[in-house]
């Protein structure tokens, strides 16, 4: 009997092995019941541990992805600064282009034109032709006086020389006075008025006939010449 109680309990024991393999030990259960009795922990997020494993990151040094280099801020911040400093940089050229300019105006900057002398050519250039109309001849030297006293005109300013001449006064002509090289002179009229012939630079000639208060315009266009046409040009001398 001893035998066939043994045999029952060694069967009954490997047919309930299996099924303990799935039951949880006493130690198990202990050990479940502590961990559901600590309190739950906040899990880390997915931020960076520090700043400095960010792609892109507020100082300098060395980044996660890219190594070290400047970071995206600092680059941006220099390229400002670089744009401030750029355009400070222009606004003071402008400035100084601006006084540059302004002292060129000045100095560009001319004074008023004055007008010296105006007027036509001295009435005695017609007593001549007027006795010589008593022959046939003198009808066309007189006529040509005529249309001068009513036609041509001088004006002496302080820029220039300026004529009006030729038929109703249509024709101008105009000279600075750095462009005369030499003067020649003769009076006419018994020194009341006199002829002025100019050299031009380009060798032209230019005659002024017959202008009044002679000795007073000539020394006012004489002044305003060059230096070497002073020298070249004769001093004028005054009518006995």
């Amino acid at each position: 009997m001893k035998a066939v109680d043994t045999t029952i309990a060694l069967f009954t024991l490997a047919a309930l092995s299996p099924a303990a393999a799935f039951v949880p030990s006493a130690a198990s259960r202990a050990a479940l019941g502590r961990t559901r009795a600590l309190p739950q922990k906040s899990q880390p997020t997915c931020a960076p541990a520090d700043k400095s494993s960010a792609v892109f990151h507020s100082g300098k040094g060395a980044s996660a992805l890219f190594g070290t280099g400047p970071s995206y801020t600092d680059v941006v911040s220099e390229t400002e600064g670089d744009e401030d400093g750029d355009e400070e940089g222009g606004k003071k050229k402008k400035k100084k282009k601006d006084k540059k300019s302004g002292g060129d105006k000045e100095k560009v900057k001319l004074e008023a034109e004055v007008t010296f002398f105006e007027g036509g050519p001295d009435p005695s250039e017609v007593v001549a032709p007027a006795v010589s109309i008593l022959t046939v001849i003198g009808i066309v030297p007189f006529s040509a006086a005529l249309a001068r006293q009513a036609w041509v005109k001088y004006t002496l300013t302080s820029r220039r020389i300026k004529i009006v001449s030729g038929w109703n006064g249509k024709d101008t002509t105009e000279v600075v006075y750095p462009d005369i090289v030499d003067m020649v002179y003769v009076w006419r009229f018994f020194g009341r008025c006199g002829d002025l012939v100019l050299t031009l630079r380009d060798g032209s000639k230019l005659e002024i006939r017959s202008l009044p208060d002679f000795e007073r315009n000539y020394n006012y266009i004489r002044e305003r010449t060059s230096a070497s046409c002073q020298e070249k040009s004769a001093v004028l001398k005054p009518q006995n």
